[in-house]
């Protein structure tokens, strides 16, 4: 929401928006100055919130899980499960947690899910080709704006003359961008629980609201919208993957094709991401198939 907008340095911002909360626990003194229920309201020290103002509450800098558990009268445990937090001493401060009402039934403790399985997929740039009747790598590389050197030791041609019909080729090309320009943050959350018995098939990159969110490869793009995903997009990139984006404050280019680079639109906080740190949900998609972690290519193209 603009309300929101963070008007300090984008490092700095970025910073304060990614604090993992430990604070509390550290010193081993109360979490926050003062007491407050989740209106802000003042309550005396160790009691718990009315159920009728258990609804929600905004994590601030200092606060831990536990802490605020303690605070509202309910379990940590209970404050996980009703917010999908798979690690409950991970929070971020700024994030909006959904808080059961006092008296409600505690849910059964659940057995920590298995680790999603995903192939080790690394993107790299340039593109595909699938051979036609009649082509020959020449003419291949002609197209691409490439040589038949480069064609044959992309693919370990013993034989430049020798290539079979239907048989796919990598094309040499531009290396791949990472999705989001600007300073940002992630960190492995493939498979993570989410409500509803969902699983996290994606990765979260963390950034300041309005952070360019670009083509990471030249595609086709398709505009999308729904109450999880917010404002969405698919890229059908012409290196075969499909990449998929959401929750973005704003779209910025048409739908169509659009070239490496170009401005896709803003990281934000759309869909059911409202009220928490605004970021990308990013995946990757292997012939426009199911997702795998992205997070092997994320970290070969967004870091440093």
């Amino acid at each position: 929401m603009a309300s929101d907008e963070l008007r300090m340095p984008r490092r700095a911002a970025l910073a304060g928006m990614l604090l993992v909360l430990f604070a509390g626990q550290a010193r081993g003194g109360p979490a926050f100055s003062s007491s407050a229920d989740v209106r802000g309201h003042p309550v005396k020290p160790g009691a718990p919130a009315k159920a009728a103002r258990a609804s929600e509450y905004t994590l601030r800098t200092g606060d831990t899980l536990s802490r605020v558990a303690r605070q509202l009268g309910v379990s940590a445990a209970t404050l996980a499960e009703a917010n999908g937090i798979a690690d409950p001493n991970r929070v971020r401060a700024g994030q909006v947690l959904n808080v059961p009402k006092v008296g409600e039934p505690e849910p059964a403790a659940a057995r920590p899910l298995p680790p999603l399985p995903s192939p080790v997929v690394v993107v790299g740039g340039g593109s595909r080709h699938l051979v036609s009747e009649g082509e020959n790598l020449a003419r291949i590389a002609t197209r691409y704006g490439t040589t038949v050197a480069e064609l044959a030791r992309a693919n370990k041609l013993k034989n430049p003359n020798l290539i079979r019909e239907g048989s796919e080729l990598q094309v040499p090309g531009p290396p791949w961008l990472c999705p989001v320009q600007g300073p940002h943050q992630f960190a492995d959350s493939w498979g993570a629980p989410r409500p509803g018995g969902r699983r996290h098939l994606g990765i979260d990159v963390f950034a300041v609201r309005g952070t360019p969110v670009v083509a990471n490869v030249s595609g086709i793009l398709e505009h999308a919208e729904g109450a999880t995903a917010g404002l969405a997009y698919y890229l059908q990139g012409d290196d075969g993957y499909t990449y998929y984006g959401a929750h973005l404050d704003a779209l910025a280019a048409a739908r169509g094709r659009v070239e490496r680079g170009a401005r896709i639109g803003t990281v934000g906080s759309t869909g059911n991401a409202r009220g928490t740190t605004p970021h990308l949900h990013f995946e990757i998609k292997p012939g426009g198939g199911a997702p795998v972690n992205p997070l092997p290519s994320l970290e070969r193209w967004c870091r440093g």
